[in-house]
């Protein structure tokens, strides 16, 4: 396949996403006797028996087919696709024509032979293979930016970003390795500000009730989901933050890392007590290998930086459990002596870059509330009726409890609060 180019306003972002969203909501709803018969047509059939024939030779067809259990397996559906390269260019919520794009840029990102290798065998396995030769991301973001290359392209013939995805049968456990091999980044902090602003502009809270439901009607699921267990290799990884992207020689932090390996084991089990409530258990371990920080010059050679923090070894394991009776967590950290060097003027150098990013965060989320308060009181306040729910729920409130319906609250359950303790110790030290 040909180059592939695309163009998408941060507008059209949230639309697809809230497409996406809406798409299987809307087939959930389809009558039994459809999905019964999707399904029905879904089930693929076994092909016959020529085992049997003597006029054809007995060939060893394994390891596409295997006869386990009585079951025979084979490879419904082969996959190959190469692309040449794909090339997506990302604008800003003020991006409404034509005429005004070139203004709102945010970054254009370069996809180079890529190729996608997917297998789906009779039983549900998958096993797909995603190869990436180059990534490349510019800034398009208006202004005098000297620095328009955010990643270039790598340097070396090998490839540079690999994903491995298996899956076993049915609701058999998954596994996804990804794989990136040299990259180097080198970014002001306004244009990756605006990056997560695009990106988190299409989350919007989720209301307690969503529709209106039979009494008697069971909400609990009782599908556990599948196990997934993850890999993510990182080798020979550059990180520069800039201080002032306009000036060629500006000032710059440098981040340098040797290798990064973090992963995940996952293992599941249903609590005994509560009816089939799912509760991920398992085991995620970090390792990085020689990891520094340095004060350079942009335009300067290598031998002329300074180093700010010394090569750092450092390796994190964090095991959850839990039981009927309680949930133990237990965190293993071990780090080699950290070394700071540091004078009067690289302080300042890195406070002022800290401040700068904060303060650009800061607008960010103050500007995504404004428009989520908007957004929450023209559609609670452009209708008479407050919104429908089940008999269950209103029973037994007062007038005054049920005019609240509709104001906005922050729910976080158990294993959201267990992700966010999980995530900490990798911010706190990146």
């Amino acid at each position: 396949m040909s180059d592939v180019r695309l163009q998408l306003t941060q507008v059209q972002y949230k639309l697809l996403i809230d497409l996406s969203q809406s798409i299987p909501r809307v087939l959930a709803g389809a009558p039994e006797g459809t999905a019964e018969a999707s399904q029905s047509s879904a089930i693929p059939r076994q092909p016959p028996d020529h085992s049997a024939s003597s006029s054809s030779p007995a060939v060893n067809l394994q390891p596409e087919l295997r006869v386990a259990d009585g079951t025979r397996v084979w490879a419904a559906i082969e996959v190959l696709l190469t692309i040449g390269a794909v090339k997506l260019h990302l604008f800003d919520e003020n991006a409404t024509t034509e005429t005004n794009l070139k203004e709102h840029g945010i970054a254009r990102f370069a996809l180079t032979e890529n190729s996608l290798r997917t297998k789906i065998l009779s039983d549900g396995a998958i096993e797909a293979q995603v190869v990436l030769k180059s990534l490349v991301m510019h800034n398009t973001r208006p202004g005098h930016s000297k620095f328009r290359e955010i990643m270039p392209a790598a340097e070396h013939d090998r490839n540079q970003v690999m994903l491995l995805y298996t899956k076993a049968g049915g609701n058999g456990p998954a596994l996804a390795i990804l794989t990136v091999d040299s990259p180097k980044i080198i970014f002001a902090v306004d244009p990756i500000i605006a990056l997560l602003e695009f990106f988190t502009s299409a989350t919007e809270p989720i209301s307690d009730v969503t529709e209106e439901q039979e009494d008697g009607q069971d909400t609990e699921s009782t599908t556990v989901p599948s196990q997934l267990d993850f890999r993510l290799d990182l080798h020979a990884a550059s990180v520069s933050i800039l201080q002032n992207d306009s000036d060629p020689e500006t000032q710059a932090i440098r981040l340098a890392v040797k290798q990064v390996q973090l992963s995940q084991q996952v293992y599941q089990s249903l609590h005994p007590l509560l009816f089939c409530s799912y509760n991920p258990q398992g085991i995620l371990a970090l390792r990085v290998d020689r990891l520094g920080m340095s004060l350079m010059q942009m335009g300067a050679s290598a031998s002329e930086s300074v180093r700010f923090m010394d090569d750092v070894d450092l390796t994190l394991s964090l095991d959850s459990r839990s039981s009927s009776a309680q949930r133990s967590t237990s965190l293993d950290v071990s780090v080699k002596p950290v070394v700071f060097r540091a004078s009067y003027r690289d302080i300042n150098l890195i406070t002022t870059i800290a401040n700068r990013a904060l303060e650009l965060y800061t607008q960010s989320t103050q500007s995504a509330s404004r428009e989520t308060a908007t957004a929450h009181k023209s559609h609670f306040g452009s209708t008479k009726h407050p919104p429908r729910a089940s008999a269950r729920h209103l029973s037994g409130h007062t007038r005054e409890e049920l005019e609240s319906i509709g104001h906005a609250r922050v729910v976080l359950s158990q294993e959201q609060a267990s992700s966010f303790l999980l995530a900490m110790p990798l911010f706190l030290m990146l």
